[in-house]
């Protein structure tokens, strides 16, 4: 593998020329680097078995098709279209962790050390929406006490719960299969992404378990957020293992705050909690710059770059997307610490920066 994506690699700069356009054989070099980078830390799901049927077999090598071939997503994962016969599967994994959407062209590698491929994304995809397809992220799983069927009808934005509604500006409550149930291994306040058929959501799958992706503690139960008596403070505290000695904690931080004031921070991950975030950060005076962990490398890599320290939400992340922005820190020096995905996580992160600044990378959940 390494020697390919080498070859490919130089083969990609001895082809520039003064008329190419940078910022794309940037990108496709990138991405290079970024499955090389994968390889070296033994990131899991780096390739995905998919079994190669015989009809390949004595054919032209398809993965030889420099143009690529256009991302057709479906409910989950999606498929390239090689011909009229013969389709290629790319898992909601790979999909995730390399940000890919549809439309996107991308190049299916031969992997010889095993029955299958890994996949490289050659360029952006016209800007196209796919008309049949639908999802709403961090949904909250509910269960009816009446059949034990579980159910979505809430979902986060902003940190804080809203009814899920389609175009048509209609709640929905979306019935979560059994076997989508047993093989995320949901229960009440598990939090997902949904993806339904437009024409008609009842046709739904569960595609992501955020929890399943390093969550560092499960959230509260969907009465939880119903709860008129529940106050948003309340919904922002840790748990009980993580509260002990949390006044002293809180007495701390608001001593060694000013430590703070107009430096650069980078949040990554979590970003639907970015307006909590942001008021943190308008109260304290710091500069706070919030993205998704989903960007490019070449874009994270900057941004991190240009941040006096970083904080990473892990919970929302894949293993792949919060991994390489602590190895670009530990690259340039740049002190990060992992968190739990709220204002409370980010305050003992900062604290933790603050009081032990030899401390490059370590987790402050």
């Amino acid at each position: 593998m390494f020697d390919t994506i080498k070859k490919e690699m130089i083969q990609t700069l001895q082809h520039m020329s003064i008329d190419d356009n940078f910022i794309e054989k940037q990108d496709k070099i990138d991405s290079l680097f970024n499955i090389l980078i994968s390889a070296k830390l033994h990131i899991p799901k780096l390739f995905e078995e998919v079994p190669v049927l015989d009809k390949y077999e004595g054919r032209r090598n398809f993965s030889n098709n420099l143009n690529g071939y256009p991302l057709i997503r479906k409910l989950k994962g999606g498929i390239l279209q090689i011909s009229n016969e013969i389709d290629i599967y790319v898992p909601e994994t790979i999909i995730r962790s390399q940000n890919l959407k549809h439309g996107d062209i991308i190049k299916p590698l031969k992997n010889n050390n095993m029955d299958g491929y890994y996949f490289q994304k050659l360029k952006d995809g016209p800007k196209i929406d796919n008309d049949t397809r639908g999802e709403i992220d961090y949904c909250i799983i509910s269960e009816n006490k009446i059949d034990q069927q579980f159910t979505a009808s809430q979902h986060l934005v902003d940190g804080q719960p809203k009814l899920i509604k389609l175009d048509n500006d209609l709640p929905i409550t979306f019935i979560i299969s059994l076997e989508d149930t047993q093989k995320f291994k949901l229960e009440p306040g598990s939090i997902v992404s949904i993806a339904y058929d437009i024409r008609n959501p009842k046709m739904n799958r569960v595609i992501w378990n955020y929890e399943e992706t390093a969550v560092p503690k499960r959230p509260k139960p969907s009465g939880h957020y119903k709860s008129s008596n529940t106050s948003s403070s309340e919904i922002e505290e840790p748990n009980n293992e993580i509260a002990v000695n949390k006044d002293d904690l809180w007495v701390r931080f608001e001593n060694t705050k000013n430590f703070l004031i107009e430096k650069k921070v980078l949040l990554i991950g979590s970003d639907f909690k970015k307006a909590q975030y942001s008021q943190l950060a308008h109260e304290v005076n710091f500069d706070l710059t919030v993205m998704t962990g989903h960007e490019r490398e070449s874009q994270i890599q900057a941004a991190i770059r240009n941040s006096d320290m970083v904080l990473i939400a892990s919970g929302h992340l894949s293993h792949h997307r919060s991994e390489l922005p602590r190895d670009i820190c530990k690259l340039y020096g740049i002190p990060m610490r992992f968190i739990s995905s709220n204002v409370a996580g980010m305050k003992r992160g900062l604290l933790d920066l603050i009081e032990n600044p030899e401390v490059l990378v370590s987790n402050s959940y």
